[in-house]
């Protein structure tokens, strides 16, 4: 992989106009969160477009990313994520990655909406590059459409490795199942095991995916509108998934969907998905 080395240099103010390595220079934002944002840029040499990620130094969720991006670097997960082109990680954390498209919540809203068609193909783009990830060893946490991306109607991409764990060790064996974890993700989209705060394994992102195919299909889950305190909404949606059964949950949706979530859902914490059978659940 080609990167430039390491940069010490102090780049903290970041705003519109801000070059990063003598190379890439701010254009605006995609996102602003609390404590980190995303930036659109460009090589100021090529054009070339890039996302540059920025994140309050206290946290670790870009140094993270940048292990991850070099733990499947030249692996068959390569074509699935966005090329990493720079980090560095004082005195704040910058993350240079080649700009991969737009993500398919926004494209969903673009759109006004999937097709069935639409949605079943990107769900076996979607389990290709979940299983490709889930063979470098890696679980993602956070499977939700705007961490996909995309460019054309037949390839995506996943993005954004900030919480993304191990679900195999150093020597090829699973790791073993705690409780009490800290809960990582994105409340709509978690699993049930995520909510009840166990170690996450590959299980647990079929079973995101499926709730965001979901999703894409009725614009919107059953737990969707819940309001309360961060707390308890763990809680609250948490019950809500495990208490709302798969023939509701998928009613007068197309069957592939009910097949899905009935397979993922018997997944024990260390079984091997069978991708190509719910891959073909999709096919057309």
């Amino acid at each position: 992989m080609e990167m430039q080395n390491f940069d010490t240099s102090s780049e903290e103010d970041f705003r519109a106009g801000t070059i990063i390595a003598n190379t890439w220079e701010i254009t605006g934002s995609i996102f602003k969160g609390v404590k980190s944002e995303v930036f659109k840029g460009k090589d100021i040499r090529t054009g070339e477009l890039v996302a540059i990620k920025t994140e309050n130094p206290k946290r670790d969720h870009l140094t993270n990313e940048f292990l991850v991006y070099k733990g499947v670097n030249n692996t068959s997960f390569s074509p699935y994520c966005a090329k990493m082109l720079y980090y560095k990680f004082i005195p704040a954390p910058v993350l240079v990655l080649k700009y991969a498209g737009v993500d398919l919540h926004e494209l969903q809203k673009a759109c006004q909406g999937f097709s069935n068609n639409q949605i079943f193909t990107y769900a076996t783009l979607l389990i290709r590059a979940i299983e490709n990830l889930h063979n470098c060893g890696f679980v993602h946490r956070d499977i939700k459409p705007k961490n996909f991306v995309t460019f054309t109607n037949d390839s995506v991409k996943l993005i954004d490795f900030g919480i993304v764990s191990r679900w195999r060790d150093s020597i090829g064996n699973h790791v073993k199942l705690h409780k009490n974890c800290r809960f990582r993700g994105t409340f709509t989209y978690a699993s049930v095991n995520a909510h009840n705060l166990l170690t996450p394994s590959r299980r647990d992102d079929l079973e995101s995916l499926g709730y965001m195919l979901i999703s894409f299909m009725r614009h919107c889950l059953p737990w969707s509108d819940i309001e309360c305190d961060l707390k308890n909404k763990r809680v609250k949606v948490g019950t809500m998934k495990a208490d709302i059964s798969i023939e509701e949950l998928t009613l007068d949706l197309p069957a592939p969907l009910r097949e899905y979530m009935s397979y993922v859902k018997r997944l024990k914490f260390e079984d091997t998905p069978e991708y190509d059978y719910l891959r073909d659940l999709f096919k057309l």
